[in-house]
């Protein structure tokens, strides 16, 4: 399959999804799944700059579901790959859960420690106050030098997650 110059193969083990890989970094993987999903291409599924445990690096991944909960429990999200003691998984599916529910998001990342997205219809200035509540003990995300997220979302227009 093939989406604007970006050829995918059949994921090897998992019937629905695809991948891409030789990118050289996350970030170019990054901006590639966020065109993708802006320009929604690829119809019925999330790209998602994603590694799994099995992964020698991250892959651009084509993954069949369109919920945002879905793709952060194919990757584990919150489960810290173990790396540490934490498993926030369960954490991590509920604030997910609770943001999407509070205007719609399309995630472009995810592993097992961090997971980041972007709302599908822009940036409403109540959702930084929204964030810093349900946010809770074992999440972290980008903030600023005061330690709020409001001002490091507006400025960049998404939103960083992790688990650690």
């Amino acid at each position: 399959m093939k989406i604007g110059n970006t050829k995918f193969k059949k994921h090897p083990t998992m019937p629905g999804f695809w991948i891409a890989g030789g990118f050289g970094s996350d970030d170019v993987i990054e901006q590639r799944a966020r065109a993708i999903n802006a320009l929604q291409l690829a119809d019925g599924c999330t790209a998602v700059c994603g590694r799994k445990d099995e992964d020698d690096s991250y892959l651009l991944y084509l993954v069949p579901h369109s919920n945002p909960v879905d793709v952060a429990r194919f990757f584990k999200v919150g489960s810290c790959g173990g790396y540490s003691d934490c498993d926030d998984s369960a954490e991590a599916l509920k604030v997910i859960d609770l943001v999407n529910r509070k205007a719609e998001i399309v995630p472009y990342f995810a592993d097992t420690n961090g997971f980041k997205f972007v709302f599908r219809d822009g940036l409403d200035f109540s959702l930084p106050a929204f964030l810093e509540k349900v946010i809770t003990v074992g999440a972290e995300a980008m903030m600023d030098a005061e330690g709020k997220i409001g001002s490091t979302i507006l400025g960049r227009g998404f939103v960083h997650l992790w688990w650690d």
